[in-house]
């Protein structure tokens, strides 16, 4: 019997033909914990001389930079499917993934004058995500904090990262337990203006009724998956970022889902605050042979007229003879009838 080969296995054979063509004679394969190479390490090498040379003088002249796109661009070679990446045991090969990210995060960050604080945030974020992968976890919250300061939105700034938060801190504090979460959790609600973060926790309470961990694998494996396939691998900073963010929703904010639901439902609901009907006032009834006929227009992409042909609701110009192709009424508008 021939044996059939499983997508993975199909996957792997394939990466290692693809690696064995493009290796020169003699060259060995890379260890696995070398596999995710940066293919800016060169151009990364080349800008650190200047530095090296000059010393501080160098660091005070980086390199202005005022959009992500100046930056100088990373790729990475990924060596199995995208969702197995959060398969248990492929844990080294994503932490490889998300050192590589790290180094060249730090490394342009070192480099430039990064202009751009939402670059520059979304970098923190990145460097967040390592940290908790590390199980780093006031690593985590001081790339949080750094992100927070950059946060223009007060809103955002008050929200940004509170699972997370909340997660780590019940970490740090040794007991990880869903309760233990919830209380944190609600200790980080209890001091903000519910009327500037309301719409925020609104979303927040949405997503933890439509996340799961079958939504995000296989939003990653329609997404990115076609990419990696038609790159043979390889893969830009964006895609491999998302890769990696992708692991906080995995690993920390669906395992806690339900509890987070339960906490942010109680804040809105102990904010709640029934508005007054405005409309009961306004309501009247139209007495049998009362008040005049009103026209109401509707402006859309388009009118299924038959749904009036037996109501006789269907306004009707007047002054426009039909299909004639004349201006009959002469308002600008040729044979408009309804």
């Amino acid at each position: 019997m021939i044996p059939i080969l499983s997508r993975f296995d199909q996957y792997q054979d394939k990466q290692q033909a693809k690696q064995t063509a493009r290796r020169p004679h003699g060259v060995t394969r890379v260890q696995a914990s070398r596999r995710i190479r940066p293919r800016s390490s060169i151009v990364a090498g080349i800008l650190s001389l200047p530095l090296v040379v000059m010393g501080s003088t160098a660091l005070a002249a980086k390199t202005v930079i005022e959009k992500k796109d100046d930056l100088p661009r990373h790729n990475y070679e990924l060596t199995l499917p995208v969702t197995a990446y959060f398969d248990a045991d492929n844990r080294d090969e994503l932490l490889n993934l998300a050192r590589a990210l790290r180094r060249d995060i730090q490394a342009d960050l070192e480099a430039f004058d990064i202009r751009d604080d939402n670059t520059v945030q979304s970098f923190y974020a990145i460097l967040g995500s390592v940290s908790l992968l590390e199980e780093d976890w006031q690593g985590y919250l001081d790339q949080l904090t750094a992100r927070r300061e950059l946060e223009t939105k007060e809103a955002n700034r008050l929200t940004m990262g509170l699972v997370g938060e909340a997660v780590a801190k019940a970490k740090l504090a040794g007991d990880a337990s869903a309760s233990a979460v919830a209380a944190r959790l609600r200790e980080l609600l209890a001091p903000l203006d519910y009327a500037t973060v309301e719409a925020s926790l609104e979303t927040l309470k949405g997503r933890t009724e439509i996340l799961s961990r079958a939504l995000v694998l296989g939003s990653l494996d329609s997404n990115y998956q076609p990419v990696v396939d038609r790159n043979e691998g390889e893969v830009s900073f964006d895609v491999a970022s998302s890769i990696v963010g992708a692991s906080f929703t995995l690993d920390y904010f669906i395992p806690v889902a339900a509890t987070v639901n339960e906490v942010v439902s109680e804040t809105i609901a102990a904010n709640r605050v029934e508005k007054p009907d405005i409309w009961a006032a306004r309501q009247f009834a139209i007495g049998e042979g009362e008040g005049e006929p009103v026209v109401l227009a509707i402006w859309d992409s388009g009118v299924d007229t038959a749904i009036f042909a037996d109501t006789s609701q269907l306004w009707h110009n007047e002054g426009e003879i039909p299909g004639n192709g004349i201006d009959d009424d002469d308002n600008g508008h040729v044979d408009d009838i309804h």
